[in-house]
């Protein structure tokens, strides 16, 4: 992934070392660990902006990210800013998002419009981020969420969402083990789906033969 280091930092190609510098100082001030202690992803966000600011301000780096830059374009494709959205952004989204479809008839709602819209929430920054912080309370919340959002998918977007959620349980055992059960649960209606046309036929065909017998 080719990071955007100018929108991290809030500067363009044409700023001066010093507007980057004043860039950096500030954002590094408002993201610093110590002035979001509430925040699990200060630290990987004051990390993201340091790491902007030693490239642009190192000739040498700057130049080799300005090539990777410019083939990445050439490709018609635009290098990343900032992740979004950030662990606890993600968290927030999946609350909402589970109240949302809560209040919704499950036999009416659209599975695979639900689907994309949590595959547009997990993209890979997404998931990378959720990895590295140290909260796993947030991981937690995400995955165990999601998974209740999921919960009257049929077998094959139950797959997806399994595969989505199982680098976000990572080494987490409980939360492995959740996703784990999810796509067992899942497997086991379907086989009971499977089998009940076939009941509900004999069934009818029992019935129609006692009438026709009375």
């Amino acid at each position: 992934m080719i990071k955007d280091y100018y929108s991290i930092l809030g500067v363009t190609p044409l700023s001066t070392t010093d507007e980057v510098r004043r860039s950096y100082r500030k954002l590094a001030k408002q993201w610093h660990p110590d002035q979001q202690s509430e925040d699990p992803t200060a630290a990987l966000r004051f990390q993201e902006v340091k790491e902007a600011y030693e490239i642009l301000t190192d000739p040498i780096r700057k130049d080799a990210w300005l090539q990777d830059r410019w083939q990445l374009r050439s490709m018609g494709k635009d290098p990343q800013g900032t992740p979004s959205p950030w662990p606890t952004d993600l968290l927030k989204a999946c609350i909402a998002l589970e109240q949302e479809v809560s209040l919704t008839d499950p036999h009416r709602a659209d599975a695979h419009a639900l689907m994309k819209r949590i595959q547009k929430m997990l993209t890979a920054d997404a998931v990378e981020l959720l990895v590295k912080v140290p909260e796993a309370t947030i991981r937690q919340g995400v995955c165990l969420r999601l998974l209740r959002c999921g919960a009257h998918f049929r077998p094959a977007l139950a797959e997806q969402l399994t595969r989505l959620l199982q680098p976000v349980a990572g080494p987490d055992a409980e939360l492995s083990a959740a996703v784990q059960r999810y796509r067992l649960r899942s497997r086991r209606r379907a086989s009971i789906e499977m089998l009940r046309w076939p009941l509900l036929l004999l069934a009818t065909a029992l019935a129609c033969l006692l009438i026709a017998r009375a």
